[in-house]
């Protein structure tokens, strides 16, 4: 199956709450899911309204989430910190069918007082992986730009689902595991992050990057609405370039291989054991989708 979207080529900035669910819209009765709350800055303190919510059982509850906030950075090359990202992980079981509601969760950053917006999930019995499931966006944020200014790429992948594994079509991971440990080994340039062929000769040619920043780890994820639909937001890469020409640039498509598993309880039912003690990793479960995003064109005057 594939799946492709054509969107505008200029992105439309969209700020980060300071404080945000990050949950799959949907999910299966009785299989576990991840549970995120993303902050955008390092709360002072976090309290819900309720620690536990009805219908969802979670491995750690809400009154517990200010001990176990975890925090990843992204660095220059000397070591210097560009990013910080700040979450709260845990897992979730829902135990019963229908909307469930999460409690309002108050943070209070900087002598301020922030608050979660409303936020659900719907829970079924059988959940359908089809062609939307995944999507992924390229953008530009301007059309036209001057030979001096700085070009901004960005490359967002949209799934309905959190464990949507995402491959490169040209090059595919190693993967190896034993015991409690998994071992993942691939060269990453920028044609194999991006999913662009010929994207690291493009940049020879035509664009100096000043900064790029990616997220291998899916880590960074949050929730957009697009077109009535809740989707799980995650970034691929963004870039800061400067254009070493005028004219017109087209760039994209950026393509990838996706297995996308419709929870965790499927997502680690792919390892199986063997009798030496180690386990292969399979596909097993899940289903396979090629997704391509827009081509982005724009000009440098």
């Amino acid at each position: 199956m594939a799946a492709t979207i054509v969107s505008t080529s200029c992105q439309e900035k969209k700020e980060q709450p300071m404080v945000q669910y990050v949950v799959q819209p949907e999910i299966e009765l009785g299989k576990t899911a991840d549970f995120f709350i993303s902050f955008k800055v390092k709360p002072d303190s976090v309290w819900a309204e309720n620690g536990k919510i009805d219908g969802l059982e979670l491995t750690t509850d809400l009154s517990e989430v200010m001990q176990h906030i975890d925090e990843s950075k992204s660095t220059d090359d000397s070591g210097k910190v560009i990013h910080a990202y700040y979450n709260f992980y845990t897992y979730a079981k829902p135990t019963r069918l229908g909307k469930i509601s999460f409690p309002v969760l108050n943070v209070s950053i900087q002598g301020k007082q922030y608050k979660t917006a409303a936020f659900s999930v719907n829970v079924v019995e059988k959940l359908k992986v089809d062609q939307d499931a995944v999507k992924i966006e390229l953008s530009s944020d301007k059309a036209v730009y001057d030979l001096k200014d700085t070009v901004k790429i960005s490359l967002y992948e949209y799934s309905k689902f959190t464990n949507a594994v995402r491959k490169n079509v040209s090059k595919q991971s190693a993967i190896a595991g034993k015991g409690n440990e998994i071992k993942i080994s691939t060269e990453q340039g920028p044609d194999e992050i991006t999913g662009i062929a010929g994207f690291e000769k493009y940049l020879e040619q035509g664009l100096e990057m000043e900064d790029f920043d990616w997220d291998p780890f899916k880590s960074r994820k949050s929730i957009e609405n697009r077109d009535g639909v809740d989707y799980l937001k995650t970034l691929i890469f963004t870039g800061s370039f400067l254009p070493k020409k005028k004219g017109e640039f087209k760039i994209g498509p950026s393509e990838f291989n996706y297995l996308v598993f419709k929870s965790n309880t499927d997502y680690f039912a792919r390892l199986t054991p063997m009798d030496d003690g180690k386990y292969s990793v399979t596909d097993g479960g899940a289903t396979k989708l090629k997704v391509g995003s827009n081509t982005i064109t724009f000009k440098v005057k």
